[in-house]
């Protein structure tokens, strides 16, 4: 048993960003990078990240491709049809409309729901697989990639309800020696990314690469054998920015796993299967644990310079408790409304989750706020809550209400990697869809 006496953070300035700016900050600071030849380790910093896309290792001399939007999907013609429910949410044209949209423009398969009060909407549109023509469905699965950050630190803050631990709680009154000269870090310093610690993905990757510019190598490296110890390792190995201010970090997630392991005698895997996904009612949800796809899913794809890559061969150990959970729209909107309306925690726990401990207003603790589009007129700014996640040809979305009632979640795969031009935006409006489907929810 821990015990301490919870310490809740100093109150800092709030600001409200726009929402694409939000989003596009969400988007990319969630996602691990992968270092250049030229820079070691990540770049520093969630604001200097939101100006780049995250890029795996690739070849300085490659020139970046320009594929059509039928060579993107890797067909030559449109070969799928819209699928229609039965005893399912409520067709909408106009996102069915935006959906196909984001296919023709570059994304292999997309899947997404509206959940609120008297309207459902679940579309899909594209292929599950870049290389086959089967039809992207509704009920599809698909790595969400780092929405396991909200699930695990459920798990954290359900041990601190029950007063095994606080959000003081240190690593080494849980695991001494975890990280050589930082025990001292917290509980809630890694559910809210301030620690200090790096990543680490990127550092994990290249020890696995022998030729750091060769994507081939890269992509092998996604699929080879990684321990939750070498993780954090890892990024404990690599210089530490500094404690208090936001430095997204999957390998505070692992350790956070390594700790409730350690506490509870089971794994991540177990505790979720008991104290989230049964009763959250995530029927179709798993912690991933083996390289492969689990059956008929979304599989992601990456498009770099040398062609496209899939992600079929993709080790979750890699991401592990920072996102190796596989899921569907239906589930995860399950998720954040169970989040939110008190299924899995206490309403006074959620409210401190949603407080945000970064410098700009928005990370919480595994949770994040973007601006609610359904804000009335002249009213102070509402927001949604929940995360997004990506890996390196999946990104995913999220987000609740705070009130449970209103759920917009969503999967695409199809990603776009530019070594030439570490700006390049993806070719598809994700951010636009993002924001249509939360308006739909109004």
């Amino acid at each position: 048993m821990h015990r301490r006496t919870s310490r809740r953070p100093s109150t800092r300035p709030r600001t409200t960003a726009a929402l694409g700016a939000g989003l596009a900050l969400a988007m990319t600071a969630a996602l691990p990078a992968t270092a250049s030849p030229a820079e070691p380790g990540p770049s520093d910093g969630v604001a200097e990240r939101s100006t780049r896309a995250l890029e795996p290792v690739a070849p300085r001399s490659s020139a970046p491709t320009s594929p059509s939007a039928a060579e993107r999907r890797g067909t030559g013609q449109r070969t799928f049809a819209k699928p229609v429910p039965r005893n399912g949410p409520a067709r909408d044209a106009v996102l069915d409309a935006s959906l196909d949209r984001l296919v023709d423009d570059g994304a292999v398969g997309v899947v997404a729901r509206v959940d609120r009060p008297g309207r459902d909407y679940a579309g899909a549109a594209g292929v599950r697989d870049r290389t086959k023509p089967a039809t992207a469905r509704e009920g599809d699965r698909f790595r969400v990639a780092s929405n396991t950050k909200s699930m695990v630190a459920v798990l954290v803050m359900r041990q601190v309800e029950r007063g095994t631990w606080s959000l003081g709680t240190t690593v080494d009154e849980v695991l001494p020696g975890a990280l050589p000269g930082h025990g001292d870090i917290t509980v809630e310093e890694l559910l809210s990314h301030t620690s200090g610690l790096q990543t680490g993905t990127d550092a994990s990757l290249l020890r696995q690469m022998d030729d750091p510019s060769s994507w081939d190598d890269f992509f092998a490296a996604t699929g080879a054998d990684y321990t939750d110890e070498q993780l954090v390792a890892d990024a404990a190995a690599l210089p530490w920015g500094p404690r208090g201010q936001h430095l997204y970090s999957n390998a505070g997630y692992v350790l956070l796993g390594m700790m409730l392991r350690e506490e509870t005698g089971r794994d991540v895997g177990q505790l979720l299967r008991t104290e989230v996904f049964r009763p959250a009612g995530m029927t179709r949800s798993s912690f991933a644990t083996r390289v492969g796809t689990p059956g008929p899913m979304l599989v992601g794809a990456s498009s770099t310079s040398q062609g496209w890559y899939s992600e079929a061969g993709f080790n979750p150990d890699l991401f592990s408790s920072a996102g190796a959970v596989i899921s569907t729209t239906r589930d995860l909107g399950r998720f954040t409304k169970a989040v939110n309306d008190g299924t899995l925690l206490k309403s006074s726990t959620v409210r401190e989750m949603r407080v945000p401990r970064d410098e700009i207003g928005w990370y919480g603790l595994g949770i994040y706020r973007l601006p609610d589009p359904c804000t009335p007129k002249g009213a102070a700014q509402r927001y949604l809550y929940g995360h997004d996640g990506g890996s390196y040809g999946t990104t995913s979305m999220a987000l609740s209400s705070p009130d449970g009632r209103r759920q917009v979640t969503l999967g695409v795969t199809g990603r776009y990697f530019s070594e030439t031009d570490p700006t390049q935006a993806q070719p598809f409006d994700l951010i636009g869809l993002y924001d249509q489907l939360a308006r739909a929810t109004c």
